[in-house]
């Protein structure tokens, strides 16, 4: 509806709907009365037109490059965070130390001498070279992202400043920020990005493993074996795995964590109260608890992996070390398998069974190991517990 102005004696402007005209009203300045001309007339009248707001100019481009500049600075620090950083070495140390091992003194000397002629220059193995290609790759991504941080970090403070100059402390009004919220928003984010190209929040876990089968990551399951063959002779297999578990979570970090069971027909979990049924962190407090329940294990029963796996995949760690001595009959049925491999998702298998000669005592078993791009591997028992001694690397 229109709205005019209508001018009392006193100057007083009084605005008048086409409603009040013909009608007769008071000036709410000096009460003196006045006749609304009629709606013919009333259009002489200069009309009151809407204020405009100083709010209502609405975002503009500068608004727009510092949010995009926000944005890509905080994507990018995600992104870094969950890549993490590319493996540090590329010869499995491990896995040579192991071989090493298992072989007599005779031999070791043979390969030094001809490795001595050959000179010290060798071409890397195939999954040295698959290794370094990963890293490499993982190592490009990042910088390019590190790139990308920086400059999105460097628009958004440009933006943000460049903002706060043209309006100080009324900046953002229309986004409903306060001025220097903009730009404290915009640099806090930069921080961010630029701290996380330095340094990645995830340094892509700790390498650990069990005789010589390693792996890197953050989430560790360990699945052992601890049927009644496991304590077959003088209970050496048991305790020889029990030592090298307890080795492998010496080398994780606080930030780590891991969960611990062992099975039989039944499962026995290492499970605190505070963490019931979830993955633990690998404290101190934890690793000494983990300690005395490993200790506490004893070898009885038969021998049925699949419960046991399953738990464990249910728990989505980034590795599962299992540890058997199960004969052929002991394997997974094709069923289990084929089950267990829908739910194994992103989570490596390294299978390591006690047996002789370096036969494949379970074949579906080290199918779940490589098709989950992990590793199995028999151990001949008679090297193992010959010195009463865990088969690892040192």
């Amino acid at each position: 509806m229109k709205i005019y102005l209508l001018r009392c004696q006193c100057s007083t402007e009084i605005p008048v709907g086409v409603g009040q005209a013909g009608t007769r009203m008071e000036c709410p300045s000096c009460g003196l009365g006045i006749d609304v001309p009629t709606f013919r007339e009333l259009e002489r009248f200069v009309e009151k037109r809407p204020q405009s707001s100083a709010s209502g100019k609405g975002w503009t481009v500068l608004h727009a490059v510092a949010l995009a500049g926000t944005a890509v600075a905080i994507i990018t620090w995600i992104a870094v965070a969950l890549i993490g950083s590319p493996a540090n070495a590329v010869i499995d140390a491990a896995t040579i130390r192991t071989a090493v091992a298992a072989v007599s003194d005779q031999q070791i000397v043979e390969a030094w001498e001809s490795f001595s002629h050959s000179g010290v220059v060798r071409p890397p193995t195939d999954e040295e070279h698959k290794l370094l290609q990963s890293s490499q790759f993982t190592g490009r991504i990042l910088r390019t992202l590190e790139i990308v941080g920086a400059c999105g970090a460097i628009v958004a403070i440009g933006g943000g400043l460049w903002l706060g100059c043209r309006r100080g402390t009324t900046v953002g009004k229309t986004a409903g920020f306060p001025g220097k919220s903009w730009v404290v928003l915009c640099v806090f984010s930069s921080l961010l990005t630029l701290s996380a190209a330095a340094q990645p929040l995830s340094p892509g876990g700790v390498r650990t493993g069990i005789f010589g089968l390693e792996a890197q990551g953050n989430k560790f399951v360990y699945v052992f074996d601890r049927s009644a063959s496991m304590g077959d002779p003088d209970g050496k297999p048991l305790a020889a795995a029990k030592r090298e578990l307890l080795r492998s979570l010496s080398e994780l970090g606080d930030v780590q964590q891991f969960y611990l069971i062992f099975y039989n027909q039944k499962l026995q979990i290492f499970n605190p109260a505070e963490a019931r049924g979830r993955l633990i962190f690998a404290t101190e407090n934890n690793r000494k608890a983990a300690r005395k329940f490993v200790e506490s294990v004893r070898a009885d029963g038969a021998t049925q992996h699949a419960d046991a796996i399953a738990t464990a995949l249910r728990m989505g760690p980034d590795v599962i070390f299992l540890l058997t001595d199960g004969d052929a009959g002991d394997d997974l049925s094709q069923e289990d398998l084929e089950s267990l491999t829908q739910s194994i998702g992103r989570t490596k298998c390294l299978v390591v069974q006690f047996g002789g000669h370096g036969e494949q005592r379970s074949p579906r078993l080290a199918r779940l190991a490589g098709q989950s791009g992990g590793q199995y591997r028999v151990l001949d028992g008679d090297q193992i517990f010959t010195d009463g001694t865990a088969a690892r690397a040192e």
